[in-house]
């Protein structure tokens, strides 16, 4: 409507009034996307963020949570910056942490098991759910349980 504003404005305006679908909202994305978003780091990457743990960072104690939703996102620390990559060398130990591989989990979605379908696994011919139980035993960021998925 040609009044200045700026890309919090604009995204409050959109979450609150446009549908995700509507053309509106997607033209505005793609016209503003570079402009307006940036790839916050993440401190974990793909492992799990210990919500509990506390640290010690720029000399103040704090939990690794409060890192990954505060500081970063205040100081809009993006990915691959310095910082995200000094404070991913100093606190990842503690903060971060992995999980058993779940064969049907992709990202934070989780999808249904197909128990008895047949599928090839090291050679041999085994059920899905047969190859869930063994995956289980691998973390979720090994190369094995990121083959088998793929």
């Amino acid at each position: 409507n040609g009044a200045e504003t700026n890309c919090f404005g604009i995204h409050n305006y959109l979450s609150t009034r446009v549908e995700a679908d509507d053309n509106m909202c997607i033209g505005t994305q793609i016209d503003l996307f570079d402009i307006c978003c940036y790839d916050r780091c993440r401190l974990c990457h793909d492992y799990q963020l210990d919500m509990e743990a506390v640290v010690v960072h720029h000399g103040t104690s704090m939990g690794c949570s409060e890192i990954e939703n505060s500081v970063f996102a205040l100081n809009q620390t993006a990915q691959g910056s310095k910082e995200c990559l000094e404070t991913h060398k100093e606190h990842f130990d503690e903060c971060c942490y992995d999980i058993p591989c779940s064969l049907c989990t992709v990202g934070d979605k989780r999808h249904e098991l197909l128990v008895s379908d047949p599928v090839t696994f090291q050679g041999r011919t085994r059920t899905c759910g047969e190859v869930s139980v063994l995956m289980e035993a691998e973390m979720s960021q090994s190369g094995t349980c990121k083959n088998t998925k793929h």
